[in-house]
């Protein structure tokens, strides 16, 4: 996501208690290495889901902030 530059993910499909989102924390944020993830906020839409969420990523450089846009669509 962060490599290719993406700002926008479509999710198909449902998540159980098992493989809810791991990668997007529900509140706050969440570390993994170098890339800090926040959860912005989340709306509801029928079956469509649509999560915000910001990556701020530690380069040598400095830090790279991206926002990216996350749509979970239950029923297709």
């Amino acid at each position: 996501v962060y490599d290719y530059q993406v700002q926008t993910i479509v999710h198909l499909g449902t998540f159980d208690g098992a493989n809810q989102a791991k990668f997007v924390p529900h509140t706050g944020t969440r570390m993994f290495e170098n890339i800090l993830v926040e959860h912005i906020n989340t709306t509801r839409y029928g079956c469509i889901t649509t999560r915000n969420i910001k990556l701020c990523v530690n380069t040598i450089a400095g830090v790279n902030k991206r926002a990216i846009r996350h749509f979970q669509v239950a029923k297709w």
